[in-house]
């Protein structure tokens, strides 16, 4: 891959990370008029249908063969298992195990990355992710002594675990399908599969005084950014730099997320940072570099294999 080509992919997965990171607060906005799951129902279907559109003004909406509609499937049902974990995991734990559960996502990609894709994950890959997850921990903590004392497992732990674990399969298993599908179609066609069946669950949970939409200005703003900066922009990059740099070193990423929400938070919510929030930013943004090195780099360092 040309330097140029790669250093856009980079600057691709920190917009995305950053917009990730804004559809947190717009999310918190959102859930004051609308029950979770019925926000997620509206939220993808709004956007698959938007990236319909957009396909069909390209012209490259078509038939998929036998084998496209299996993957998709299977990708789609993988995406709607992600959001029911996510979304029931969040009712019933903290934001702070949320956030570390999910956290641990790039390491499941490293460890999976090898025998699922093919893709070889060098020891500089892996030991950024893991000092950008140790950042992930002190940005999420803040003063780190308190808030692990506050830390208690519960029953939505193991959810959100299972969250991050089918991020990573969906991250990994879209890009299989990439051999043939774009990454446009590789994400609307998955959506349609895993919204479809979304809604029904949606429907059972949803209370009666429940809206299908916002009823408020900023409801709409904030339906707005998750739909069209949050799910099409944002995941359109982010199935493009995986298709370009892989998987496990695109995950390394996700960990700038929690960095962007506490920036944002302090720029737009006026929330204070901590000093161990500062030295857990320095974390993430060192470890994914380090993730992110040249082949080059990472190849003199060795590599590191994960399947027997």
């Amino acid at each position: 891959m040309r330097r140029s080509t790669q250093e856009i992919t980079y600057l691709l997965l920190t917009l995305t990370a950053v917009i990730w990171g804004g559809n947190y607060i717009a999310n918190k906005v959102l859930m004051r008029e609308l029950a979770p799951l019925t926000a997620a129902v509206v939220r993808f279907a709004s956007a698959a249908a938007l990236m319909l559109v957009v396909l069909g003004l390209r012209r490259q909406l078509r038939l998929l063969t036998r084998a496209e509609l299996k993957g998709v499937a299977g990708l789609g049902v993988i995406f709607f298992l992600h959001n029911l974990f996510y979304y029931f995991g969040l009712e019933r734990t903290t934001a702070i195990n949320a956030s570390l559960l999910m956290a641990t996502s790039p390491v499941i990609t490293c460890l999976l990355a090898e025998r699922l894709a093919k893709e070889r994950v060098s020891l500089l890959q892996l030991a950024g992710t893991l000092l950008s997850l140790g950042g992930v921990f002190l940005v999420v903590t803040g003063e780190a002594g308190v808030a692990v004392r506050r830390v208690a497992l519960n029953a939505g732990d193991l959810l959100m675990l299972f969250s991050a674990a089918t991020w990573s399969l969906y991250s990994l298993q879209g890009k299989g399908l990439m051999a043939t599908l774009t990454p446009l179609e590789t994400t609307v066609y998955s959506w349609v599969v895993g919204t479809g069946l979304l809604l029904p669950v949606a429907f059972l949970f949803r209370s009666r005084a429940g809206h299908w939409l916002p009823v408020s200005a900023p409801g709409w703003w904030s339906l707005a950014y998750v739909v069209v900066l949050s799910a099409v922009v944002a995941f359109s990059w982010w199935y493009r730099a995986i298709d370009a740099v892989g998987a496990a070193r695109s995950s390394a990423f996700i960990n700038l997320v929690p960095l962007s929400v506490l920036i944002l938070a302090a720029l737009l919510l006026g929330e204070t940072v901590s000093y161990s929030q500062v030295g857990g930013a320095g974390c993430i943004l060192f470890g994914v570099y380090l993730a992110s090195l040249q082949e080059t780099l990472a190849a003199k360092t060795g590599r590191v294999r994960f399947s027997g």
